[in-house]
């Protein structure tokens, strides 16, 4: 049974030490922003986001933040809307409406924002996309396409 448990936490252990950072910062709700770079979560000032029901956050491997969403805009990690980042064809109302992925192609310096509208506000109910470059804005990435389904 002991080497049962030994075995146990040398494995998490590894897993720890295998895990990766890009969701360690999370922007929701109003003005809200968590960290959980030092393993527990940490009140963080300054983002941006206004959302009733949906965000996305991404950051790189170490945790730092590189960008997040509402599903309509899309701020930098200085909480400043990236060139091209307003206007998505998503809506901050709907639940679970935004998803960022990256391109595992480009070492993830390219991400896809998939967005859902809103129908009761106008919108349509469709899958859209956008594509953020974070090579472009000094770094600070840029939105150089998007599209609609």
């Amino acid at each position: 049974m002991k080497k049962l448990i030994l075995v146990f936490f040398v494995l998490l252990e590894s897993i720890n030490l295998m895990a990766q950072g890009q969701y360690d910062n999370w922007h929701f709700g109003i003005g809200n922003s968590i960290n959980f770079n030092n393993g527990y979560p940490s009140v963080q000032n300054g983002s941006q986001i206004v959302s009733v029901s949906c965000s996305a956050s991404i950051s790189d491997t170490l945790g730092n933040l590189l960008f997040y969403t509402n599903g309509d805009t899309i701020w930098n990690r200085n909480n400043t809307v990236m060139p091209n980042g307003m206007g998505l064809f998503g809506s901050s109302n709907v639940q679970q409406g935004v998803l960022i992925v990256p391109n595992l192609d480009t070492s993830k310096e390219i991400y896809y924002v998939f967005t859902i509208g809103n129908p009761v506000a106008g919108g349509a109910k469709e899958l859209s996309y956008s594509i953020v470059d974070m090579r472009l804005n000094d770094s600070l990435g840029d939105v150089f396409c998007l599209i609609a389904t």
